[in-house]
C-alpha cells in the first residue's frame, strides 16, 4: 500500500500546520485521539483517490452502487496486501475475464442441462441503449431460469428478414437446435418472415407471435 507523507496528505486533505499525523506521538491520555485523527485523514484521503479514479476514467457513479465494488474495497480493508498492485488492462481483458466468463458457465450449466428434457424457447426483443443504439437482446427461456444470450448493436444494419433470420439461425445452433423448440418475437413484417424461414430451416421449430405485441 502506498504511504504518503504529511505533505502529501495535504494535498487530499486540509491538515493543521505542523501536524503530525503520519507520525502520531504518544502522548499522554491523548494516544487514542491522535489515532483516531490519524484514521480519519487515511480514509479522507482513500475516499478522494476513489473519486478521482471515477471522475477521471469517466465511471459511472452507478459503480459506486456495485455490490461487487463493495466485497473489493471490503476484502481489501479487512485483508492488507503488502505491495499489492490492482489488476492489470492486459489481465483484466484476457486471464480474469476468461475466468468470470468460466465461473458464470459453472453456475448456468444446471439450467441448461434441463433444456435437452424440458426444451428451450428462443425469445427476442429490441431495445435502444442510453446511447440511442438499436439493440437486438435474444434470451432462453425454459422450465428453468431465463438465460441472456446475447446482444447485437445492429447501427447501420438493414434490419430485414434476412439479417433477422441469421441472428436466430445462430442462436439456435449455439444452444444446440435440438434442444429448441419455438422462436417467440414481436409481430413485425421482418420477424414473420425470419420465423418463418427458421420454421422451413429446423422443421421441429415453430415461430410464435409475443402476446405483448399480438
Amino acid at each position: 500500500m502506498v504511504q504518503l507523507d504529511a505533505r502529501k496528505k495535504a494535498d487530499y486533505v486540509s491538515l493543521p500546520e505542523g501536524s503530525d499525523l503520519s507520525q502520531p506521538k504518544k502522548r499522554k491520555g491523548s494516544t487514542g485521539r491522535a489515532l483516531e485523527k490519524f484514521s480519519f485523514a487515511n480514509r479522507n484521503i482513500a475516499d478522494k483517490l476513489a473519486a478521482r479514479m471515477f471522475y477521471a476514467s469517466g465511471l459511472s457513479f452507478n459503480l459506486a452502487t456495485s455490490p461487487y465494488f463493495k466485497k473489493y474495497s471490503e476484502f481489501l480493508a479487512a485483508n492488507p496486501i503488502p505491495d499489492y498492485i490492482p489488476p492489470t488492462y492486459s489481465r483484466l481483458r484476457t486471464t480474469l475475464l476468461a475466468q468470470e466468463k468460466a465461473n458464470i458457465n459453472r453456475k448456468l450449466q444446471p439450467i441448461g442441462d434441463t433444456w435437452k428434457t424440458k426444451g428451450l424457447s428462443i425469445c427476442s426483443d429490441r431495445w435502444s441503449d442510453i446511447k440511442r443504439r438499436p439493440l437486438i437482446n435474444i434470451m432462453g427461456a425454459s422450465s428453468g431460469e431465463p438465460i441472456f444470450l446475447k446482444s447485437i448493436n445492429s447501427s447501420g444494419v438493414v434490419k430485414d428478414g434476412g439479417y433477422i433470420t441469421k441472428l436466430f439461425i445462430k442462436a439456435i445452433e449455439d444452444v444446440d437446435p435440438k434442444n429448441v423448440v419455438q422462436v417467440i418475437t414481436d409481430n413485425a413484417k421482418n420477424m414473420k418472415l425470419a420465423g418463418t424461414i427458421v420454421e422451413e430451416t429446423f422443421p421441429h421449430i415453430f415461430w410464435t407471435s409475443c402476446v405483448v405485441h399480438v
